[in-house]
């Protein structure tokens, strides 16, 4: 067992760690999909070898319900896709990810596994940003395009393989337009920004939760994860994860207000809104804010895009509202002449499920979602602090996921079923002290 544990640590360590195996001249596979897959296999030879059926009982409860549902509708829409086989591709995709959350409902069973397994992905979290930021600096030490050919040529095809590595340098959206000029944005070992923006939304509250909690020697710590978290962050260029914060923090601040009811005097009300106001003025007149409000142009070339893609999306939905077209056939409708390979997807990922899964599909993940923020309601425990900070990564990768299509990446896929785990972790009141760390 504590094999399982150490193997199952390493994993959420090492999530945007992956690299590609080429298995074929035509086929790559993510090295983290083949890790949880093998631990996943092992886990269930020892499930049978010592006749522990009674460990499923762990996963009796509404939310495995709705989790398992979903990806089982998604395998469902196989037999009725005009493309089964794509859909039997995105369907092994899931089963080789969503596992990670049944190691982790199963072997994450008392305070100080959560807390360390917590710990894991937050140190993982903290070196891909830094690894980011230097990423993003290098281009004025060494030229962009020296840092450009670098990365294309070298780095992602070790990380991305041949295939998947030719198809995003093919379709990369690395760069964005500043003043006349490009920059290249903070990706760090992601094939996109958007990937690793979606994956720090999940990681960064997290890390808020521990700075809370943690005492003032820990808190030097946390807050300068967090600053080099949030820089990378900002490096992305990610209009989605820019607005993602802002609407996520407004709804944990409302939240928390009326959720503990918080009673403060009219003095410290007024300095929180204006400082609040100050840093969200001084934002929005730097780069980073005119990033932002170029999101509300139909000048820009990539808006209009975007309102093109969703219009179609909306359409194929329209024409198959209940079953949908099926799991990874939505590029056919947009390109008949489509491949595997293709990278259209609708930008958003609740059309993206309603147009392949239909309302069946749509209503299993909203019901998961609901039933997330209902088993972290908070407790009479010291995890709070750790409810807290999930509620807030699910919100801003809610919003997020509005303009992105979120659920076919494999680091972000992977660290979504390893927070949604928690939803079964902290459903009931976790006994003892959590161990600062």
């Amino acid at each position: 067992m504590p094999y399982f544990e150490k193997a199952l640590y390493f994993i959420i360590f090492s999530i945007p760690f992956s690299f590609a195996f080429n298995l074929h001249k035509d086929a790559d596979i993510a090295s983290l999909r083949v890790f949880i897959s093998l631990i996943f296999i092992f886990f269930i030879f020892y499930i049978l070898y010592k006749n522990k059926i009674t460990i499923l009982s762990k996963f009796k409860n509404k939310h495995s319900f709705f989790f398992i549902f979903f990806f089982f509708w998604a395998f469902l829409s196989s037999f009725w896709a005009l493309n089964p086989v794509w859909s039997i591709r995105k369907t092994l995709f899931f089963v080789s990810i969503i596992p990670l959350y049944f190691l982790s409902v199963y072997f994450l069973n008392s305070k100080e596994k959560i807390n360390k397994a917590a710990i894991y992905f937050i140190n993982g979290g903290f070196i891909a940003s830094f690894l980011g930021v230097i990423q993003f600096f290098s281009q004025f030490i060494f030229g962009l395009d020296k840092i450009y050919n670098f990365w294309a040529y070298n780095i992602a095809m070790f990380l991305y393989g041949q295939n998947f590595g030719e198809v995003i340098i093919k379709n990369q959206s690395w760069f964005v337009n500043i003043g006349g000029n490009d920059y290249f944005r903070a990706i760090s070992l992601f094939p996109d920004p958007h990937t690793f923006a979606l994956y720090l939304e999940l990681v960064i509250p997290f890390t808020i939760g521990f700075f809370l909690y943690n005492n003032k020697k820990n808190k030097a710590r946390y807050f300068t994860m967090l600053f080099i978290m949030f820089l990378a962050l900002l490096f992305t260029f990610s209009r989605g994860a820019y607005l993602g914060f802002l609407v996520s923090f407004l709804a944990i601040f409302i939240f928390s207000f009326w959720y503990f009811k918080i009673k403060l005097n009219k003095n410290k009300v007024f300095l929180f809104v204006g400082i609040s106001f100050l840093i969200f003025f001084i934002f929005l007149n730097s780069v980073f804010g005119s990033r932002l409000l170029s999101s509300f142009t139909l000048s820009d070339v990539s808006n209009a895009g975007r309102l093109k893609i969703w219009e179609l999306s909306f359409k194929v939905f329209s024409g198959s509202p209940f079953l949908g077209v099926g799991l990874g056939n939505l590029p056919i409708f947009f390109d008949p002449a489509a491949s595997v390979k293709s990278p259209i997807n609708a930008h958003n990922t609740y059309l993206d499920i309603a147009s392949e899964l239909g309302l069946v599909g749509l209503l299993a993940f909203f019901l998961l979602i609901f039933q997330t923020f209902k088993n972290l309601s908070f407790k009479k425990d010291r995890f709070n602090f750790l409810r807290f900070g999930i509620l807030w990564s699910v919100v801003w990768f809610l919003v997020h996921s509005f303009f992105e299509t979120s659920l076919f990446s494999v680091p972000v896929l992977a660290a979504l079923s390893f927070v949604l785990a928690f939803a079964v972790l902290l459903k009931e009141p976790v006994k003892g002290k959590v161990v600062k760390i």
